[in-house]
């Protein structure tokens, strides 16, 4: 096979008659179109140098969570974040305990909260918040390590101090969310006991109050000091019976009314309120016999009796109280920042040796392409053939032609 001449009026391409391309016709062509081979080359190296050096400088704040280890809190939290994640903006389904803390990072609730401490609308030059949100959710990546199940976060910005705030940021209001949304039984006594502590303390300076006045009338002579121990035994009573039913209001939500624990309850209520009946029986009949001042001493009993219920009360109150603080801070899930971000101190990106590679190589394709397109055009105009397609062509594509 003869080599082809690549100027010969009939040939329309690199290659012989049957449309074979030969390396000799490669190579003829390539001499021919250097120059704009390396035109073109150039012109995109050069191109994609200045993009490279015009373009600002990004660093990545990097912190890395630790979701909560312990089996009972983290189960906790599942199920308390697991009817809520629809609420929040979590969508998807939920495979393991990572991917939900990664879903509650990209929630709406984390980024409207990030947009309003960091003014980021002003930061990115937008009017609206769902711009801003888009665009902080566009610079921040979390990814999950499957073997570790540690979370990292990554936020970029052109202020290396700036992302490091943020990275930390994301990890403080991860907190607060699970805070606010992960309520569990010991967060929802605490909350019970808070607001009952208050009207108790009311109802205790009531009582006092009272007797007070009534100790500054008539004295309190006229109860002795048995009858004070019966009264303060049968406080004791009745504010054991007060933390039965808290108990008992606690348990109905998740318990059936065959439950061991609910019955157990019940059953002391029953027990302690027949004490309460016989203890308030013997006060009653203590008071009334003491003579002609039966009457001012069977009313002084009343208001001690109230004095010191309402004292039990109030203390029962504040030892469950204590008691659902203490369960509430061990129940919690404990987010931990196993390495908390810093100001990086190298750039990230734009990685400029990369972007003027990748431009030298599209340059040299695009000036290949063109070369070949170039040659495969005038070789076609030399060809009478061809030369009438292309002229047909033209005057298709003419934007005068007539209709």
């Amino acid at each position: 096979m003869s080599a082809v001449d690549i100027t010969a009026p009939h040939h329309h391409g690199p290659g012989n008659d049957d449309g074979e391309i030969r390396l000799m016709d490669i190579l003829a062509i390539l001499g021919e179109q250097k120059k704009l081979i390396a035109s073109v080359a150039a012109t995109c190296t050069a191109i994609g140098l200045a993009v490279a050096l015009l373009l600002q400088p990004i660093f990545t704040g990097r912190t890395v969570l630790l979701p909560p280890q312990g089996q009972g809190a983290s189960s906790a939290a599942l199920a308390s974040l697991g009817a809520l994640a629809a609420t929040i903006g979590v969508g998807g389904a939920v495979k393991a305990p990572e991917e939900l803390y990664v879903g509650l990072l990209k929630s709406d609730s984390v980024l409207n909260e990030l947009v309003e401490q960091f003014k980021l609308r002003e930061r990115y030059e937008v009017k609206l918040a769902q711009d801003a949100r888009r665009a902080l959710a566009g610079n921040s990546r979390f990814t999950v390590d499957r073997k570790s199940t540690l979370v990292t976060v990554e936020v970029d910005d052109p202020d290396p101090a700036f992302a490091a705030q943020l990275a930390n940021a994301y990890a403080d209001q991860l907190r607060k969310l699970m805070t606010r949304i992960g309520v569990t039984e010991a967060q929802q006594r605490r909350i019970y006991f808070e607001q009952q502590i208050e009207q108790s303390k009311n109802d205790l300076a009531k009582a006092e109050l009272a007797l007070k006045q009534a100790q500054d009338r008539t004295g309190l002579a006229s109860i002795d000091a048995q009858t004070q121990t019966t009264i303060s035994a049968a406080a004791q009573i009745r504010a054991q019976m007060v933390t039965r039913e808290v108990q008992l209001r606690a348990l109905q939500p998740y318990a059936g009314p065959e439950n061991v624990e609910i019955k157990r309850l019940q059953s002391e209520l029953a027990s302690l309120r027949t004490q309460l009946g016989r203890i308030e029986g013997g006060v009653g009949d203590a008071a009334a016999g003491s003579g002609r001042e039966s009457g001012q001493a069977l009313a002084n009993a009343r208001l001690f009796r109230e004095m010191k219920y309402q004292e039990a009360v109030y203390s029962a109150m504040m030892q469950q109280l204590q008691l659902a603080r203490a369960d509430e801070a061990r129940d919690a899930p404990l987010i931990q920042q196993v390495d908390v971000a810093k100001p990086p101190e190298r750039k990230s990106k734009p990685r400029r040796a990369i972007i003027v590679l990748l431009s030298a190589a599209f340059g040299l394709l695009a000036g290949l392409a063109f070369a070949f397109a170039r040659n495969a055009v005038r070789a076609a105009k030399q060809d009478p053939e061809r030369a009438r397609e292309w002229q047909a062509v033209a005057r298709a594509w003419s934007l005068r032609r007539g209709s």
